[in-house]
């Protein structure tokens, strides 16, 4: 689970002003009047604010935080040099180096019972749900019916709690919609993402549309 720091995007010594600048940032990107499936997403960056902006709410969560780093880390899902390079490959980023073939329809191998679902559900199901292969799965399922107004949906919920796996599988899609709004919105995340391999996927996710935009 992210502290309320990387929800903030921001670093642990921040003081008022940069807390207030990254919260601000965000609420263009999460406020429900804004983004209609970011109402819980807007209530998580709310309370990171309301907790780190009170000096003495801050203070008492810098406890917990201390107490908590004492605990044995949980074990993290693998993500080596062998599985960014599938996902390079999954860019097409590497197809000229290893001769590897474009995918006319990366989709088609989405379960019809996941298809059938409408947009917001499978958006429902990105953020709310606590399975990887279900998140996964439901953004593989918007990619799939091509609808761009969704694309821009995915995107928006980047910095959200959700895992680097489904990140980086949101970040896969967006490739297939080159727009100005899409990639301006990806820029905005960049500056409040901390995940590094997270911005690396971001970094090369930009190389490449605008690399096939001038092609």
């Amino acid at each position: 689970m992210k502290s309320y720091y990387e929800v903030l995007g921001i670093e642990r010594g921040a003081d008022k002003a940069e807390i207030k600048q990254a919260y601000r940032k965000l609420v263009k990107l999460f406020h429900p009047d804004i983004n209609k499936d970011g109402e819980r997403v807007f209530e998580e960056i709310t309370q990171a604010y309301n907790t780190l902006i009170d000096p003495e709410k801050r203070a008492e969560y810098e406890d917990k935080l201390k107490n908590k780093s004492k605990a044995p880390e949980a074990s993290k899902p693998r993500f080596g040099f062998r599985e960014f390079k599938e996902w390079l490959f999954s860019l097409n980023i590497l197809k000229n180096i290893f001769g590897a073939k474009k995918v006319t329809n990366p989709y088609a191998d989405v379960e019809k019972s996941v298809l059938s679902l409408d947009e917001k559900e499978l958006l429902q199901r990105v953020i709310y749900s606590t399975n990887i292969y279900v998140q996964i799965n439901a953004v593989r399922a918007v990619f799939a019916k091509k609808k761009k107004y969704a694309a821009n949906d995915l995107l928006r919920i980047l910095h959200s709690n959700i895992a680097d796996e489904v990140k980086l599988e949101i970040l896969k899609g967006i490739q297939y919609f080159r727009s100005p709004r899409i990639m301006t919105t990806l820029k905005e995340i960049l500056n409040i993402e901390r995940s590094p391999r997270v911005r690396t996927a971001i970094h090369m996710t930009l190389k490449n549309s605008f690399a096939g935009a001038g092609a």
